[in-house]
């Protein structure tokens, strides 16, 4: 997998998390960050934007969350982090700073619902919390930034957002300048 030629990668992750389906399969399928991404990932030396409702529950084991930390500078906190759906960014300076975002948490028959996202929390120097779930005062995204290289991770996919278009701006406008 060649990332190299990419100034940002957008990693969507949607609502994807390991699965073992049928009393007789071996392996599993839909893990967040395979190894074959989590390999390429760990020479790139671009931008990345990664969203996702399960990054951090689907990375739990030792291997995991090694990549976590070390590679994508977060830690798994807990699931179900929040019961309204509403995110406020927590970083001054952003555009967006102190306004609150609405996450679509029920189905509908437009937007990707996210029923029951992760918060994670930020590993090492240099990574802060940058989106907090309104409700519960948890981590729901992690902001980057070291030698030119930067990340934003959010734990909600970012196609559950009511304002989408906004948020979206603001992480690309962020990552390239």
């Amino acid at each position: 997998m060649m990332l190299a030629r990419y100034e940002v990668v957008d990693l969507i992750m949607g609502k994807q998390k390991e699965t073992s389906l049928g009393v007789q399969k071996i392996t599993t399928d839909f893990k967040t960050f395979t190894p074959e991404l989590q390999a390429a990932l760990r020479v790139y030396q671009g931008n990345l934007l990664c969203s996702g409702a399960y990054i951090g529950s689907d990375m739990r084991c030792k291997a995991d969350t090694a990549f976590t930390r070390q590679v994508l500078h977060y830690e798994y906190r807990t699931h179900h982090a929040t019961r309204n759906g509403k995110v406020r960014v927590a970083l001054p300076g952003q555009q967006i700073s102190g306004k609150e975002f609405s996450l679509v948490m029920e189905q509908n028959p437009t937007i990707l619902p996210t029923e029951n996202p992760d918060a994670i929390r930020p590993a090492g120097k240099n990574a802060k919390t940058c989106v907090r779930y309104d409700d519960s005062g948890l981590g729901a995204g992690v902001q980057y930034e070291e030698n030119g290289h930067k990340q934003l991770i959010y734990s909600f996919p970012l196609e559950s957002l009511e304002q989408f278009e906004p948020f979206y701006e603001n992480a690309i406008m962020w990552l390239t300048k």
